[in-house]
């Protein structure tokens, strides 16, 4: 009821129908996970009718599409329309089915692995910078107790770290 009242209408990026159509056409909805050797993932989404699955079906369409027209997805996910049809639920009458077997979830990894492994770059530079700046301060707070002096070895700060992190050599495989 929340929903239709402060939404009554959507949003034209989510095709501009009734609110209703979410709030009213959705009746429960089903994740399940099988693990390995024969891994899969189900989503089922039962609606009311044949008519509501398909708008639901129109509104993950226009939002997904949307969502890969912003600059950011066009950055970080080149490959959006791709993934997004791999996302797609098919709609059999009144029910939106969407099932990721082990062949698409390969295929899933495989078009977001450029950008975990950038996701993960950015990490590393973020950990590394948050390093530094622990180094920092703990040579300063070693200066402000040693008479302005730089310790004579790094280990000399360990009193002034939370932890060694910031003193370890990064890991060369990572």
């Amino acid at each position: 009821r929340i929903l239709e009242e402060f939404l009554p209408v959507l949003p034209a990026m989510l095709g501009g129908s009734a609110g209703s159509s979410l709030t009213r056409g959705l009746r429960w909805v089903s994740l399940s996970f099988q693990l390995p050797p024969h891994a899969q993932i189900a989503l089922t989404i039962q609606s009311q009718d044949a008519e509501s699955a398909a708008a639901l079906r129109q509104v993950l369409v226009r939002a997904g599409a949307a969502w890969g027209d912003t600059p950011e997805a066009k950055r970080e996910l080149p490959q959006w329309n791709q993934i997004q049809a791999l996302l797609l639920p098919s709609v059999a009458g009144s029910t939106l089915r969407l099932e990721l077997g082990q062949d698409r979830l390969l295929e899933l990894v495989r078009l977001l692995q450029p950008s975990l492994e950038q996701a993960r770059a950015n990490a590393q530079r973020v950990l590394m910078l948050n390093n530094l700046k622990q180094l920092g301060l703990a040579l300063h707070m070693w200066a402000n107790d040693h008479g302005d002096r730089l310790p004579p070895h790094l280990a000399d700060t360990l009193s002034y770290l939370v932890s060694a992190a910031p003193l370890e050599a990064p890991d060369a495989a990572e």
